[in-house]
Parts: C-alpha cells; structure tokens; sequence
C-alpha cells in the first residue's frame, strides 16, 4: 500500500510510516547481528581473561551492543503493549518469550554440562549447595557458578550473558508502572517520565570511572528499553533508514566512552536500533524461518566455556567459529522445540487481534 510521503521503488520516510508498511525486515537480521557480536564479544573473556584485554576500539563497540538491542526491544514491546491493551495479557505473552528457554538452558547446564565436566564425584556434585543455588536462575536470580565446573579456565562463569535477565525484567516492570498510571498512552507524557528516570539514573553513574574495561550498568540498559519505548509512541515524527541508523550508531559509541553521558548514549542506540530495523533488506529463507536470536543469546557462553575446556585454544577465531557451528544448531533447537511452541500458546488471546508485525526478542544477557 503506498503512503503520501512514498514514491514508487522508494520506502517511507519515517518509521511510523516503514512500520505500518510492515518494512521493518531489518530487525530480524538486527537480532542476529547483535546475538553474534556478542558472541564474538565474549570470545575475548573466555580465551584471555586475565591474560589480555580487547584493543579500546573493540571495547567501545562493545558497549554499544546491549542498549542498542535494548532499544530494539523497547521499540517493538511498546508496540506489542499498545496493540494488546491488557496488561496481565501482556506481561503472560512476555513471560512465554523469556522463561521457557531460560528454564530449560539452566536445566542442561546443571544436569548435563555440569555432570561431564565437573571435577567432583556426582553424589558430592548433585548434593553441593552451590549445585542447588544454581536453580535460581530459573526465575531470573541470576547465578553464575556449579561446583567443579570451568574452574581452572580463564573465565569461570558458567553463563555470563544471563546477567541481563533481571534488567529485562525490571524493564517490564518499569513499563507496566508507566502504563498502570497513564504515563503510557500519551507521548510527551510518556518522554517528561522517561527524561525524569534517566536524569536520576545519570546521577547514579556521575562517579563512575571512564577506565577501560567498564563494565555496563544494568540501568543504562533499562534507559534503552524505555527510549525504545518514547521512539516508538514518536514514531511517526522521527526520520528512518540505514544513514540515520548508522550516524546513531557512531554517536552512540561515542557517548558510551564517558560514564557521564551514557544514558543520552541509550538513546542514541534505542534510536540506531529503530531505524536500523526500519529497513527492508532481501529476506534470506535461513533468517525469517525463526527468531534464533535469543538462543544464540542465551546458549552461547555455555558452550565456548566448552569449546574452550575441550580443546583449550587460546585462538580467538577458533574458539568463535568452533563455538558459533554449536550454538547455530543449539538456538535452532531452542526455537523449534521450546521457543515456537511455546509461544503457540499466545494464540488463547489473539483470536481476534489485528494481523501481527514482529516483536521485540529478549537478550537475553
């Protein structure tokens, strides 16, 4: 259907418009770029930790990938909460996209990972209170450690992209407090409350170090999600495509570099992650027959943690090539057999909803 503001061989010029047109392929293919660089993220720790540190520039970049695919989620959540218009709804369809595969990935790590590799007989094994501890991270109490496993190896942590989880879920709790008050339905409403978070929260991090290494606090995370959410209720007012996207991706590594304007930062990178995903590029069959992304996400530490324990190479290539041929096979698992099924179950609820256009995926961590 082409709109006022269209010209034929040409697509909208705001995201409103790209949205509503359903050209917004450029998400799926988001998704996946952004599960893989943190993947290739990871490779860094899981081979050197303690023995070397990524180059600066590689640093940097990484800051950047997180907020921006908690922008990308904030952006397609709102939509997904602004359609439902029923918040316990709502909150179900968001527990079947996280729970359900974060269930079952803490199941095999203690029960089948942790059982042939740990270094402890398996009656102490089972029966240690570190082993038992590890369940929490069924309901997002993230914990990173089994007994008797990765101990000796550069980077003990079990799974440590699960760190974002609790983030995630203070971002639905942040969302559903918005909407529960009315802050939600009106836009400059919507943006006065997201401005007053952020300034509280950019006090938080005033005495941050700008050191290499930072780690990324969780709350710049949330400002993505909830810039997210203002981008997509100003949706029909702010310019799309790949140019703006990538001016929004370079301000955004450059703001990540100081402590005292990364939350201006999570801006930037909810706004590189909706224009970004504004685009339609060619639909690539592998890409679109499942959301892989949150179990790229999700398995992937796990399994160059093993990688690692099986060969220990301290080749960054081999570690990220021969970990992503397990973890592609694993996030199709995921999708196919715990994921989409679930997700299914939506369906109780959307006999009569209007036709679908995609949703956020979860970092997953």
């Amino acid at each position: 259907m082409e709109t006022a503001s269209s010209t034929p061989g040409r697509l909208p010029d705001t995201l409103g418009l790209r949205f509503a047109a359903r050209t917004t392929g450029g998400f799926d293919y988001l998704r996946i770029v952004l599960a893989v660089a943190v993947v290739y993220w990871h490779t860094w720790a899981v081979v050197l930790a303690g023995i070397d540190n990524p180059p600066l520039w590689i640093q940097i970049s990484a800051r950047a990938i997180l907020p921006v695919f908690f922008g990308l989620s904030g952006y397609l959540v709102a939509s997904s909460l602004e359609r439902t218009a029923h918040l316990p709804i709502f909150l179900y369809m968001r527990f079947l996209r996280i729970f359900p595969a974060l269930v079952v990935e803490t199941i095999l790590s203690a029960l089948l990972l942790g059982t042939l590799i740990t270094t402890l007989p398996l009656s102490e094994y089972f029966t240690h209170p570190v082993f038992l501890d590890y369940f929490n991270n069924l309901y997002g109490n993230v914990r990173y450690y089994l007994p008797g496993v990765f101990e000796n190896q550069p980077y003990t942590k079990v799974n440590a992209s699960i760190w974002t989880v609790p983030f995630e879920l203070e971002c639905y709790v942040a969302l559903s407090a918005l909407y529960l008050f009315g802050l939600f339905r009106n836009k400059w409403v919507l943006l006065a409350s997201v401005l007053a978070v952020g300034a509280l929260f950019a006090w938080q991090l005033r005495d941050l170090p700008d050191a290499e290494g930072l780690v990324m606090p969780g709350r710049v995370l949330v400002m993505g999600f909830l810039f997210g959410n203002v981008i997509y209720k100003f949706r029909e007012s702010l310019p799309a495509g790949a140019l703006v996207g990538a001016v929004m991706t370079v301000l955004t590594m450059f703001l990540m570099r100081h402590s005292l304007s990364m939350i201006p930062a999570a801006f930037t990178a909810a706004y590189a992650a909706a224009a970004l995903g504004s685009t339609n590029p060619w639909r690539a069959p592998i890409i679109f027959n499942g959301d892989y992304s949150y179990g790229v996400y999700l398995y992937a530490f796990p399994i160059q943690q093993l990688v690692y324990w099986l060969f220990e190479s301290r080749s960054l290539a081999f570690n990220f090539f021969c970990s992503m041929l397990l973890i592609s096979l694993w996030a199709a698992f995921s999708w196919h057999c715990v994921e989409k099924p679930t997700l299914k179950l939506k369906r109780i609820f959307e006999k009569k909803k209007p036709a679908k256009v995609p949703e956020g995926a979860a970092p997953a961590g």
